[in-house]
């Protein structure tokens, strides 16, 4: 898919060493379902699903390429400018901070590696969400 649809991408590379094929797969995956496939999350997402993209390139590149995802908005419990992207590296998940555009609902990382991108929002935005949620108990309780 192209941007200019959810789950849309693209990339850019710095140099290309070998010609190939850049593609992505969109889907939208259930932690459960991403434990099974890739190992535990980081114990700081707790949200019940993820959009995700399984990308690859053919070809090979040297130095980083620039992906831009195109997210779907709806139904985020979290502040378009708090995104993140989640990568699996092989054997772990690393945090990626992009460069978001909220208007045009995408998400642009730089990235030396191609395999499963998650988006996430950035750790200080859950631990307010979860504050926010204990004080509402806490009021409703009195």
């Amino acid at each position: 898919l192209g941007l200019g649809q959810t789950g849309g991408t693209q990339a850019t590379f710095s140099s290309i060493v070998g010609d190939g094929s850049f593609f992505a797969e969109y889907s939208v995956h259930d932690s459960t379902d991403l434990a099974v496939l890739y190992g535990a999350l980081p114990d700081h997402l707790t949200q019940p699903t993820f959009q995700c993209w399984q990308a690859e390139f053919t070809g090979e590149f040297a130095g980083v390429a620039t992906v831009e995802f195109q997210y779907d908005p709806t139904g985020l419990e979290w502040a378009e400018e708090n995104l993140q992207i989640l990568h699996w590296t092989g054997s772990a998940w690393e945090t990626l901070s992009g460069t978001i555009d909220p208007l045009g609902n995408t998400i642009s990382v730089d990235t030396t590696s191609f395999s499963p991108f998650l988006l996430i929002p950035e750790p200080a935005t859950l631990s307010l969400l979860a504050i926010g949620g204990l004080a509402m108990l806490r009021r409703k309780q009195k």
